[in-house]
């Protein structure tokens, strides 16, 4: 943020480093916390939550866990609330979703999937961060496959779909099935390309991309 960093430490407490002081000081604003039980605002261990956080708009939003399912979360910067968002998918404890935000909408998927040997179905889903309510906007199916390198340009997401060729306890073979995005304004998927891209980004209007086995394009 602009005055510091907010990180989960390996004890699950959400810690804030102001840059200007050097101080690392627990998120929790509850009046004579010792910040030591789990009763504290910045405590989220015991299962309670995912490690992944983001900062947006003011925000500290993450995903708790309950019941076996995934939740949007949010709590303000000084750590006086915490509020569920809305429910968004199975999860046991693997820190393996990710959000990336845009305008009022989070949108989440899970990242794994490249070891599954059943074919499963992941999803992009759109969530809204006024209303709570959720719209999947991508779906695909298949073996050994993953939702991958979610980013947000402008009003558009764009992501890479990455399967696996083979799967063994040596080595994994991936290839991307290619570049896709959806637009915001006009809900519409695109298939931009379908080279096997590795990453890609975006700077004053051109994309930059790598080719697995082939170099960098723009």
């Amino acid at each position: 943020v602009e005055d510091g960093y907010y990180y989960m430490n390996f004890d699950q407490m959400l810690l804030f480093l102001n840059l200007e002081t050097n101080d690392v000081i627990p998120v929790c604003a509850k009046p004579e916390c010792n910040h030591k039980s789990s009763g504290c605002n910045a405590f989220f261990g015991d299962g309670e939550a995912l490690r992944s956080i983001y900062y947006y708009r003011g925000y500290i939003y993450y995903f708790g866990l309950s019941n076996g399912m995934a939740q949007l979360c949010r709590m303000d910067k000084s750590g006086t609330t915490r509020e569920s968002i809305a429910e968004l998918m199975p999860n046991d404890g693997v820190d393996s979703i990710r959000a990336v935000f845009q305008d009022e909408y989070a949108f989440i998927y899970d990242g794994a999937g490249l070891t599954d040997e059943q074919e499963t179905t992941k999803s992009i889903i759109k969530v809204s961060l006024t209303a709570g309510n959720k719209k999947t906007v991508y779906e695909v199916k298949g073996k050994g496959i993953s939702i991958t390198n979610v980013k947000c340009f402008g009003d558009k997401i764009f992501f890479t779909v990455r399967e696996a060729d083979s799967i063994s306890n040596e080595a994994m073979s991936v290839h991307s099935r290619g570049l896709f995005s959806y637009s915001c304004s006009n809900d519409v998927i695109e298939e931009v390309s379908r080279q096997n891209i590795n990453d890609y980004y975006v700077v004053d209007g051109a994309m930059y991309y790598f080719v697995t086995g082939e170099g960098l394009y723009k």
